[in-house]
């Protein structure tokens, strides 16, 4: 399979912030010591400054009301939005990968005031990978952030934000955290902004917009609708509204795999591909150091495990789970450190045989709309306006989501309150009549021609 450097593909993301110029987060040897790194809180730093553990930089060691003060000016507003909503949406990023969703190279800088006062006062922990080799001046580029245990952004920030704000932060959900592998999901993130950067998608979703009920359950009404709080890591939106929702796995323990599987053919059966427009793609990242002999028996228990279940799950043509389920490797697609294969362009994946039609697996290309994977949305433009809300939410990198207008997410409470125009004053010349409607207070006209700055999209 033909091999290209990321470098030589065409990016949508700045200059510095590329695939090319990010920490490879599967080659770049983060993973020597398991696949967690080390966190820190406000709490730990000065448990082990007292314990004389450990001598925490000064901004660790902030007090907590300060740095919420300090945070909530307005000065790089929208970065700070987008800081607590892509860890939410993402669950787990480098400061390197929130750089590139956001546009805003000084996030990655060990010098931030927007990461140092997010740590203190406990909207956002740090994690840091573990070597038994000392560490160079590039060791921050892959320094960690996932949201912190706390009530700080749901009782104190949220409150204070406009309505389109609140929207681009959560999404209109309570803004939750959870914890996973933190390799597990720095990859998914990385698989995430790869495809928006790379590739002709119409969006990309986090985990927190990936799950069962968002992709099922508008199509559905009966109770087939997989288990509350379902979901897959990411979810890969073509131009057409297909959904490739993508399950990220480094081990092939039958059972798991086998019931994380039948969870999601349970909630394909009550729709099919034409009416809730979802495919599920399986991607086997297995761990760093795995022999190839280890990584090929994977996939093989992988794939053994997806043919089980879709012998289980029958169905008709566009139902069935044969129909709508692929797997991949890591490594199909990215085989070296800052490289990528022609599969990845076009996002080829192993679908597995079905009775009477094909009896091997079968390679197709997920992104080919045309033939390998045809879409006939029952509701075509239900199926693509997930592109359009999308870029209302901090999810999609910032580069992805400014090809497309946002939906005028502020007449939402406008319309609640009653009122029908947009809080821009009409424009006033004394010469003129304006019947009716003297009697309103008017601006200056050419001085106020657009929305307030927060109640347009971040």
């Amino acid at each position: 399979m033909p091999v290209v450097e990321l470098k030589a593909l065409p990016s949508r993301a700045l200059p510095g912030l590329t695939g090319a110029d990010r920490t490879d987060p599967y080659w770049g040897g983060l993973w020597g010591q398991g696949t967690n790194a080390s966190w820190m809180t406000p709490a730990l730093a000065r448990a082990q400054a007292d314990a004389g553990l450990a001598r925490p930089p000064a901004w660790m060691l902030a007090d907590e009301d300060e740095a919420f003060e300090h945070f909530t000016k307005m000065t790089w507003w929208a970065q700070k939005l987008a800081l607590l909503g892509y860890v939410r949406s993402w669950r787990t990023m480098s400061v390197e990968q929130l750089a590139a969703f956001a546009s805003a190279p000084n996030l990655a800088s060990p010098a931030s005031a927007i990461m140092r006062d997010a740590f203190a006062a406990r909207m956002v922990e740090h994690g840091y990978f573990i070597s038994g080799a000392r560490t160079t001046t590039n060791a921050h580029r892959a320094r960690l952030l996932r949201p912190a245990y706390s009530s700080v952004v749901e009782q104190k920030l949220l409150p204070l934000l406009t309505f389109p704000e609140y929207i681009f932060v959560t999404g209109g959900s309570p803004y939750t955290t959870s914890r996973q592998f933190d390799r597990h999901n720095l990859l998914a993130t990385e698989l995430g902004l790869r495809a928006a950067e790379y590739l002709d998608v119409g969006t990309v979703l986090g985990e927190t917009y990936s799950t069962a009920e968002l992709m099922f359950g508008w199509a559905q009404t009966s109770a087939v609708n997989a288990s509350r709080g379902k979901s897959g890591d990411l979810t890969i939106v073509r131009p057409d509204g297909l959904r490739l929702v993508v399950e990220l796995t480094a081990s092939a323990v039958p059972k798991a795999i086998e019931a994380k599987v039948a969870a999601w053919a349970t909630a394909m059966g009550g729709s099919t591909l034409a009416t809730d427009g979802v495919f599920l793609l399986f991607v086997v990242a297995a761990p760093m150091g795995s022999s190839a002999r280890d990584t090929a028996v994977m996939e093989r228990d992988v794939r053994a495990t997806i043919t089980k279940v879709c012998d289980r799950f029958g169905g008709s043509a566009g139902q069935r789970l044969a129909d709508r389920i692929a797997v991949v490797r890591w490594d199909d697609w990215f085989p070296s450190a800052h490289t990528a294969t022609y599969d990845f362009l076009s996002l080829s994946a192993w679908v597995p045989p079905v009775a009477g039609t094909r009896t091997d697996w079968m390679k197709v290309g997920l992104l080919d709309a045309f033939s390998d994977l045809p879409f006939d949305p029952a509701y075509p433009e239900d199926m693509t306006a997930v592109i359009a809300n999308a870029a209302a939410l901090a999810t999609a990198p910032k580069f992805l989501r400014a090809e497309v207008t946002a939906p005028p997410v502020y007449k939402k409470p406008m319309a609640d309150l009653g009122f029908d125009r947009e809080p821009i004053p009409a424009p006033y010349r004394r010469d003129r009549d304006y019947g009716d409607r003297n009697h309103e207070r008017r601006g200056t006209g050419a001085n106020v021609k657009h929305l307030p700055p927060r109640l347009r999209p971040v």
